[in-house]
Formats: C-alpha cells, sequence, structure tokens
C-alpha cells in the first residue's frame, strides 16, 4: 500500500495513490501552489474543488478556504477560468456548486459567468447542493 507523501497516512483512493497525497493534503498543495502563483496579487482567491458524481452525472464543487484572500464570490470568473486551463473546458457544461466561507453552497452558470452568474441553492450539505443543480441543469 502506498502513503501520502506528506503526512504518511495510507492512500486507499487510485487518484490519491496517483497524486501520492491524500485528498486533504492533496488540497493544501494545490492552495499552496496557486498562493505562490498568486503572490502580490490581491486578485487571487484561496479555494479548492473537485468533480462530485451523484446518479452517473457530474458536478464541479469548488469551495472557498477563507484564508485572507479574495473571495471566490468576487473572483468567480478568475477562479473558473483556472480550474479550466487545470481540467480543461468541458466544466463550463457541468452543473456548478460553490460553498462558501459561511458554509452555505450556491449554484453557478458557468455558461453565463458575466451575466446572472449566481443562482441560490442554500443547501449546507455538498450531496443536496449538488443534487439540485445536476436537477436544474437537466429540467
Amino acid at each position: 500500500m502506498t502513503n501520502c507523501a506528506k503526512c504518511g497516512r495510507p492512500l486507499k483512493d487510485p487518484r490519491s495513490v496517483e497524486h501520492g497525497y491524500g485528498p486533504e493534503c492533496w488540497s493544501k498543495i494545490k492552495a499552496g501552489i496557486r498562493k505562490e502563483r498568486a503572490e502580490g496579487s490581491a486578485n487571487r482567491s484561496d479555494y479548492t474543488y473537485h468533480i462530485s458524481k451523484i446518479n452517473g452525472q457530474q458536478a464541479l464543487v469548488i469551495e472557498d478556504l477563507n484564508l485572507g484572500g479574495m473571495s471566490v464570490t468576487n473572483n468567480i470568473e478568475a477562479v473558473i477560468a483556472d480550474i479550466a486551463h487545470e481540467i480543461g473546458e468541458g466544466i463550463y457544461k457541468l452543473p456548478i456548486v460553490y460553498k462558501d466561507s459561511e458554509g452555505q453552497y450556491d449554484g453557478i452558470n458557468g455558461e453565463k459567468l458575466k451575466f446572472d452568474t449566481f443562482y441560490h441553492i442554500g443547501a449546507t450539505s455538498e450531496k443536496d447542493a449538488v443534487t439540485a443543480a445536476i436537477e436544474r441543469r437537466t429540467r
């Protein structure tokens, strides 16, 4: 069994084994990379993201880490562009949910970032928020 290169815990998930880090450590490493990239810039946000699957449907989940940078809410276009640069432009077609620094999930219209960007979900559970975003997209 492979262990996390940062904390030493055993890795079970194939994606974690591929990265060499568990999900928490990987998120911290990515946040550190983003922070290094943005050093000296007040226009950057501290966030993490992942793809969530419910009933075979995918959604992008973004979480504001609230580490002192610009809020994801106020920097959403740049955040989505950074994620698209990392994992591909296809994310704009996925349902997108966002967890703010107060723990509330809302939706983001990825294809309409400049107009009517956010929509209210108001869930406190990721599963509920992703389900609502997927249902909204399939209507």
